[in-house]
Parts: structure tokens; C-alpha cells; sequence
């Protein structure tokens, strides 16, 4: 049986409860020797939605979909932000309003203002997304400031974020979201394409207090699409409050609303002594609330994920408030206080395996592996900038034309410096022998040298041995040379070099050298080898 090929997420889903609406708390208060263990105990909160609300009314809406047409869209992942859109539209009704903007390099509008859904602009609408085309930059900040205005009195707006995230200014859009989403409005995301950028969708509709859709190709893409129109056409429960005397604290702050078949998981920070908790709402037909008791609990020993779960969201929360403009410095402080008390990886922590003893010899040669990395499935290479050549499986394929002339852009881009590595040996320059005896003609390798780490009079130099095989030896004489023409001689550090061998194309081998204390901190151009099997080498220092 051939395996898929890694090039996509994996999606997992299972069933939940059909039952009506209910509560249910899965909580623990840990040892006290733990260092998140205050008197508080830590659980999580399951809200089941009721299938049923008795509600024959439906709000009406105004929908607004942004779709990112920028070049990384090109391919499957507009196609499928057009099937979304396509089916989203296809879900109005004559009291719906819809706006729909495509964003690049700069937003454009369907139409100059919102157009009532009639059954004639529902197939208008559908006509303009089928020519979008893909091309250019993302500019969604002013996208997003287009969709997020205030909406009609006793219509919900709802705006609809079609994108792959491949974008680099996430905060930014995480901002916009928080300071310009009116009252009683929601942001969803739909990620698209095989890898979405999730650090982009998902803190996107945490925002924007909506849900967060991942439409893959296939089954998934029709999955994806149901659970969406499902969210959008009727929200089970709107303004959702969760109150009581057993709470402390929840994450997230802003809840979303709840929709049927969907559960919403809260993290709750508790009392030790019990109490109630209630979830309440509003439902079309009017009130909705459940409530439930929590027991006192003692310290046990057990799982402390319920206490890793809240932190976690509370850092999320967190990093919301640090993209809508708070306070650097007090936030960064919170998050690396919650990843140390909490034991969990953050933005400004993480956990490092420090070994006491070296297991590596410093005096072997080392090789670097360059690990190549297929793009995302349906992910075009065009769309990224990479030039046609380059496949999705990661290969490279070149046709030239033997009748025609070669263009600059019939081949790839190749750096000067990946050419240039190595100047010939001078073979007689350091000989003093009056019959000027030839020596052996070195082989022809090539070598680039790099400046890896420098400490006060100490400079470690890795030499990669880009093509060819040679007999490594240890330098008679080193000369550092600047681009001003200064030279420093450098004694070379036998115990913290690589040792003398054969040594292989693809290998990298460690030149460590004491310099005099005057020499120029900035980066060297080159260095002079001198050794007695082939003279002089003068090898290139790259960046």
C-alpha cells in the first residue's frame, strides 16, 4: 500500500453528542508542589448546543466575503476560495445584503455599496467570482477596513475572510480585526490550499469572535464548505455570557457564539470550594441558560493538561492584546511569566535540552545536509515567485532550445558567489629552490570559507568543501586579508581544528585561529593557506 505523501496537513474528526443543549466540567486541582498549583483548580468546559431552538424566525444578514486574489492564490487555492464563496452566495435570501471585495496589491469592490441578495444579483455575483484571477501582492489591512462597517439595524454582518495566510503581517490584520469589529458582528476565516497559514486564520476569527474553517481538497473542501454555510445561515446561541461563583477566570475572553452539532471548549480558572456556573444566551426564539455545580475538590495527584489548556488560551489571549496595540513590555512580561509558572512553550519561552559532556569531536570533519522541502499540495511554484522550473516534488526541470538563442530567462538565477570559490594555487611561491622543482599539481576542489563565530582574539573560520575530494592538512601559515588590503597572520589552534584526513565534497572542516588583538572586527574577504603538499590556497569568505 503506497503512503500519502507528506505535503498537507491531517485533518482527524469524529462525531459529538446529538443530545440538547448541556454542560459538562472536566477539572482537577494539582499538587502544591507544582508551581502553577495555587488554591485554584484548573478545568475545562464543554458547551453542547441543543439541536432544536423551536426558533422559525432567522435573522436577516449582511455577508460580505473578502477573497485574497494575490499571486500565491494561484491554482487549486482560489479555485477553492471560489467554490466557498460561490456556495456561501448561494445561501441568501431576498432579506440578505451582500458585499463581496477581492484583495491584492490593493482591494476592489464588486459593487460601490451592499446589494440586496435577490435571486438577479445572487447570479451576478456568482458570474464575478468565476473571472477573479489571481496575481500581485497581499494588501488585506485594507481589505479588511472595507468589509468592517457598521451594519444594517437588526441584521447580523458577517464577514467571510477567504485567504491562504501566506502573508507576513498577521498582527496587523489581527489588529484591524479587534479595533475596527462593530457590536454584535463576526469575522470568520477560511483557510485554503493543503497548509494555510493558521497563524494567520485562526487567531483571525478568535478576534473577530468567529469560527475558523480549513477548506482541503476533496472531501474536505465539501466539509469544509457544509460546516461554514451551516455557521453562517444560523447561529444557535448569540451572545454567549458564562457567569458563577465557582469561576475565577476564562480564556477565551470573547466568546463565540454557538452553532449547532459545533461544542464550544472554554478553559476556566476555579474555585477549590465548588459552586455554580452558568452559561447563558440568546437564541431568535429568546433566552437560552444551563447551569451546573461544581463539587469542592481537593489536591490530587494526576494530568496537569487542564492547567496547561488554560494557559495556553490565556497566551492567546494575550498575544491578541499585544497585536491590537498594548503595551509591549507589560504583555511580554505576563506570557514569559505564564511559560515558566505553566510549563509550557511560548513566543518568548521554550525548554532546552542542555548536555554537560561534547559529543561531537571538534577535530572531525562535519557535513551539512541541505534538506529539501516540497511545497504545500496544489500550491503553485509561479505563485510564490519561484521560477517554472522549479516542480512541487521538489526536482528542477530545464528544456532549452538547441536552434535558438539561450535568454536570461531560459535558465535559473545563479548567485556570482556560488561560482567563484576558489583562485588556482600559486605552485611556486613559497619555493625557495633555485631549480624552481614543480610540485604535484593539487586537485581541483573547491572551497568556501565562512566566519562562524569570533571571540576576542579567537576567529572560527568552517571551510565546506563544495566539489571535489583532497587530503586535509593542517596550514603552515594562515593570512587573514580585508578588502582595505590589511593582512593579520594567524596562529592556528591544533586541539579546536579539524585534524588532518582525507576529506570529501560535501564535508565541512573547522579552522580555528588565534589573530593579534588589533586586527579589524569586520568581515574578511579571504584567507591565504599556506601548507606544504600545495602551496598557497586563497579561499573566498563569504557572509
Amino acid at each position: 500500500e503506497q503512503a500519502d505523501t507528506l505535503d498537507r496537513d491531517v485533518v482527524v474528526r469524529w462525531p459529538v453528542a446529538r443530545e440538547n443543549g448541556h454542560l459538562a466540567l472536566d477539572a482537577a486541582r494539582m499538587m502544591p508542589d507544582r508551581r502553577f498549583a495555587d488554591e485554584a483548580a484548573y478545568g475545562i468546559l464543554s458547551i453542547t448546543p441543543p439541536v432544536e431552538t423551536g426558533a422559525s424566525q432567522v435573522v436577516p444578514r449582511d455577508l460580505v466575503l473578502l477573497i485574497d486574489t494575490s499571486g500565491s492564490m494561484s491554482g487549486p487555492p482560489l479555485e477553492q476560495a471560489k467554490a466557498v464563496a460561490t456556495a456561501v452566495v448561494e445561501t441568501l435570501g431576498d432579506r440578505d445584503h451582500l458585499e463581496m471585495v477581492e484583495f491584492s496589491s490593493r482591494p476592489r469592490r464588486w459593487r460601490a455599496s451592499p446589494e440586496p441578495a435577490t435571486r438577479e444579483m445572487v447570479e451576478q455575483a456568482k458570474d464575478w467570482l468565476a473571472k477573479l484571477s489571481a496575481g500581485g501582492g497581499t494588501e488585506m489591512v485594507s481589505g479588511l477596513w472595507e468589509a468592517l462597517r457598521p451594519r444594517r439595524l437588526g441584521a447580523q454582518r458577517q464577514v467571510v475572510l477567504i485567504t491562504d495566510g501566506l502573508v507576513g503581517f498577521e498582527s496587523d490584520v489581527v489588529r484591524t480585526i479587534r479595533d475596527a469589529l462593530p457590536q454584535g458582528s463576526r469575522v470568520h476565516s477560511v483557510g485554503v490550499g493543503a497548509a494555510s497559514n493558521r497563524s494567520l486564520t485562526a487567531p483571525s476569527a478568535r478576534a473577530g469572535r468567529g469560527v475558523e474553517v480549513q477548506a482541503g481538497f476533496g472531501g474536505e473542501r465539501e466539509a469544509a464548505i457544509e460546516k461554514l454555510v451551516s455557521r453562517l445561515a444560523a447561529p444557535l446561541v448569540t451572545d454567549l455570557v458564562i457567569a458563577g461563583d465557582a469561576v475565577v477566570d476564562l480564556a477565551p475572553r470573547a466568546l463565540p457564539d454557538l452553532y449547532v452539532g459545533a461544542p464550544l471548549r472554554v478553559a476556566a480558572r476555579l474555585r477549590p470550594e465548588g459552586g455554580h456556573i452558568v452559561v447563558s444566551g440568546q437564541t431568535p426564539a429568546g433566552a437560552w441558560q444551563h447551569e451546573i455545580v461544581v463539587a469542592p475538590m481537593g489536591v490530587v495527584a494526576g494530568s496537569d493538561s487542564f492547567a496547561k489548556y488554560y494557559a495556553r488560551e490565556l497566551v492567546e489571549d494575550l498575544e491578541i492584546d499585544l497585536a491590537a496595540g498594548g503595551p509591549r513590555s507589560e504583555i511580554d512580561a505576563r506570557i514569559r511569566q505564564i511559560g515558566c509558572d505553566f510549563q509550557i512553550a511560548t513566543r518568548l519561552t521554550a525548554w532546552v535540552a542542555v548536555a554537560e559532556e561534547p559529543d561531537v569531536d571538534p577535530r572531525k570533519p562535519f557535513r551539512r545536509v541541505r534538506q529539501p522541502q516540497q511545497l504545500p499540495y496544489g500550491l503553485s511554484a509561479e505563485g510564490l515567485g519561484l521560477p517554472s522550473f522549479f516542480s512541487p516534488d521538489g526536482g528542477a526541470e530545464m528544456v532549452l532550445s538547441l536552434d535558438s538563442p539561450l535568454g536570461s530567462a531560459s535558465l535559473p538565477r545563479m548567485s556570482s558567489r556560488s561560482l567563484e570559490t576558489i583562485d588556482l594555487p600559486d605552485l611556486y611561491l613559497d619555493s625557495e629552490s633555485p631549480e624552481m622543482e614543480k610540485r604535484q599539481s593539487p586537485p581541483r576542489v573547491r572551497l568556501v570559507a565562512r566566519l562562524a563565530r569570533r571571540t576576542n582574539d579567537t576567529w572560527i573560520f568552517v571551510i565546506d568543501v563544495v566539489d571535489g575530494d583532497f587530503e586535509w592538512q593542517l596550514p603552515e601559515r594562515v593570512e587573514v586579508l580585508w578588502s582595505n588590503a590589511r593582512t593579520s597572520a594567524g596562529s592556528v589552534l591544533e586541539e579546536q581544528t579539524t585534524a588532518p584526513g582525507p576529506v570529501s565534497a560535501g564535508a565541512t572542516v573547522r579552522l580555528v585561529l588565534q589573530l593579534p588583538a588589533d586586527t579589524p572586527q569586520e568581515q574578511p574577504e579571504r584567507l591565504v593557506l599556506t601548507s606544504v603538499l600545495y602551496g598557497k590556497r586563497r579561499i573566498k569568505v563569504e557572509g
